[in-house]
């Protein structure tokens, strides 16, 4: 184990702990304790950093659609977690193991750079998110409060909790022996423009990719295109998911984002006289995401209606009554499909099943290397327009440039996808579990 020292972008140095292969391997095991703990301490559910299926994304939507933030960052937020706050957290021999004295004087604490550092330090703040929490719900002030790490970040509506919170929340902090920097203290106006937390654009009805991270983007994909630069593909390849805002992989509920999923496929596949042995794959690896009136969805009445929930444009699933709708019933089954459209106000029962309409649609393909790409946008032409400035703002760009190696996630069935038809994708013939089925990969 080595220690490094590398600047700060505001001055001074931060210490870096490089542990061997063999140590770190050791502490990893410990992590996935403290992991654990994490998620059974009170004031946890404020917490976005180092947290399972939590990620900036999570921690910038719950502030979505305030006026105000007030932004807090506390002061050498890993150099603090010190024996004394993990007391009664951690046992005393996981203790001895994570707390390291560098020999500088300033005794045992977590290191940045350890494994097991970003959860101690969560167990070791928790007391300090209950005590805010507190404070905040006495008087039922109406602040929505997260923390990232050692990002504090406050939201509200009301002017006149700007100067108290400025005022009560440092003192919190210190109480709960922690230090704010109040240097980097930062007030946003939702008047002004988005808020940015955790470098992430948050508006009135979402959340979106600041400017400084798109042009980064339209500059690493240039270089990468134009002039053939390795570096900046790779660089252009983090961007763009970083960019797309995706939410962070884990179980997809679908029967919590949709509760009546199951009744209204039934209703659509019998109105229109399809078979109800389609098997739809409920775990999809692209997360429901909802921006005002954008959205990428798994509903899979979205997906079987592809063509139906429009507001007057038609495309080549537009069948009468949908007889001929191998090619929705194959997306159904393929785990990587999913659905981005504008939505109009307006709603339309089909079946029995309501929903509203599409201004825009396009096939979203999550592919099995983690990227999304979409496919040809239908719709008005300025609606197309407007959906297609979506999907590049989250880095989803047309699958024509994707690569040719790339498979879509999952399989269609030999019955489904064999008369099925896709704008840019071509069909692999295949055997899985003995069963003859098709993958989906770019032409």
């Amino acid at each position: 184990m080595k220690l490094v020292k590398i600047p700060k972008r505001s001055g001074g140095w931060r210490t870096i702990c490089v542990p061997s292969e063999e140590f770190k391997a050791g502490l990893r095991s410990i992590a996935d304790k403290l992991l654990s703990k994490c998620d059974k301490i009170p004031g946890q559910d404020v917490v976005h950093g180092f947290r399972r299926y939590r990620s900036p994304v999570t921690n910038a939507l719950a502030h979505v659609g305030r006026r105000y933030t007030l932004s807090f960052d506390l002061k050498d937020f890993f150099d603090q977690v010190t024996q004394e706050k993990l007391k009664g957290k951690v046992t005393k021999a996981e203790a001895q193991i994570i707390l390291i004295d560098p020999s500088d004087g300033r005794g045992e604490r977590a290191l940045q750079g350890l494994p097991t550092s970003p959860a101690a330090a969560n167990l070791a703040a928790s007391d300090m998110d209950v005590a805010i929490t507190k404070y905040l719900r006495k008087g039922k002030k109406n602040v929505v409060y997260t923390r990232y790490a050692d990002d504090l970040s406050f939201s509200f509506d009301d002017p006149e909790l700007i100067e108290p919170l400025r005022e009560k929340i440092p003192l919190i902090v210190k109480r709960c022996g922690w230090q704010i920097n109040l240097k980097k203290a930062r007030l946003q106006c939702s008047a002004a423009g988005r808020r940015i937390i955790t470098g992430v654009a948050v508006g009135d009805d979402g959340v979106y990719p600041t400017r400084r991270a798109k042009r980064a983007l339209r500059a690493a994909l240039y270089q990468a295109e134009k002039l053939g630069d390795k570096r900046a593909a790779a660089s252009a390849r983090g961007l763009r998911e970083w960019c797309s805002l995706k939410l962070p992989k884990g179980p997809q509920p679908l029967d919590e984002l949709m509760p009546n999923w199951r009744l209204d496929l039934e209703k659509l596949l019998a109105h229109w006289g399809l078979s109800k042995s389609v098997d739809f794959a409920t775990e999809r690896p692209q997360p429901e995401v909802i921006m005002g009136d954008f959205r990428i969805t798994n509903d899979p009445v979205y997906i079987l209606g592809a063509s139906t929930f429009t507001t007057g444009w038609s495309s080549c699933l537009s069948h009468p009554y949908g007889q001929y709708r191998r090619t929705t019933l194959a997306q159904l089954e393929t785990a990587g499909v999913s659905v981005a459209m504008f939505l109009s106000k307006r709603e339309m029962n089909c079946g029995g099943v309501r929903r509203r309409v599409m201004r825009a649609r396009a096939w979203v393909y999550t592919m099995r290397d983690g990227s999304v790409w979409h496919d040809r946008i239908y719709g008005n032409p300025d609606d197309t327009e407007r959906l297609r400035e979506f999907l590049n703002d989250r880095g989803i760009r047309h699958v024509d440039f994707a690569s040719l190696s790339l498979r879509v996630v999952g399989r269609a069935s030999y019955k489904n996808g064999k008369n099925a038809y896709y704008d840019s994708l071509r069909r692999i013939r295949a055997t899985w579990r003995g069963k003859k089925c098709y993958l989906l990969a770019p032409r």
